[in-house]
């Protein structure tokens, strides 16, 4: 089954039109709604994951490795796709959520994953948008997905440092900041 769904999300991802190019820095421009594409055409490790409070600002970052222990080097080509809650109003108020929003992660050529379910608990439990995410296993040619799923809708920025190319920034905040 979660196979099934990881080509699901790997064909919705790839498939989507017209990717933005990863920023190579960090900005102060929070988007609502984009699909993101960075990395190289190279097979890496997915080293590991942290998360830092920023003020106003969750950071997320996701390291690889070349394969030769030298962490971040390189990163793998990859996708970042963000959706937004799919919701109902209720009569009596509020919204019933029939889909939480998310982020869609996928990874080209992954050899080896280093990120498990005890680091992953420790980080959600820590966060203040993400509730849980999901670490499929690798498909073919080590082909990968991931998902944030979100309590609400968020803002963010993503980027890929120029000077740390095997590492992936995520930076959420609130919607109504």
């Amino acid at each position: 089954m979660r196979i099934l769904i990881l080509l699901l999300a790997c064909q919705t991802v790839f498939s989507s039109p017209s990717p933005h190019s990863i920023q190579r820095v960090p900005s102060k421009q929070f988007a609502t709604d984009a699909l993101f594409e960075g990395g190289k055409d190279i097979s890496a490790n997915l080293e590991g994951m942290r998360l830092a409070g920023h003020g106003d600002f969750e950071r997320w970052v996701i390291d690889f490795s070349d394969g030769k222990a030298q962490v971040g080097n390189a990163a793998p080509r990859f996708q970042i796709r963000y959706e937004k809650a799919d919701t109902l109003p209720l009569p009596e108020g509020g919204d019933l959520v029939k889909k939480p929003a998310r982020f869609i992660f996928i990874f080209r050529q992954i050899q080896k994953s280093l990120v498990n379910e005890d680091l992953v608990s420790k980080l959600v439990r820590k966060s203040k948008f993400v509730k849980e995410i999901l670490l499929y296993p690798p498909i073919e040619k080590g082909d990968m997905a991931m998902e944030f799923l979100l309590k609400d809708n968020v803002r963010f920025t993503p980027h890929q440092p120029l000077e740390r190319e095997g590492r992936l920034v995520l930076d959420l905040k609130r919607m109504n900041q």
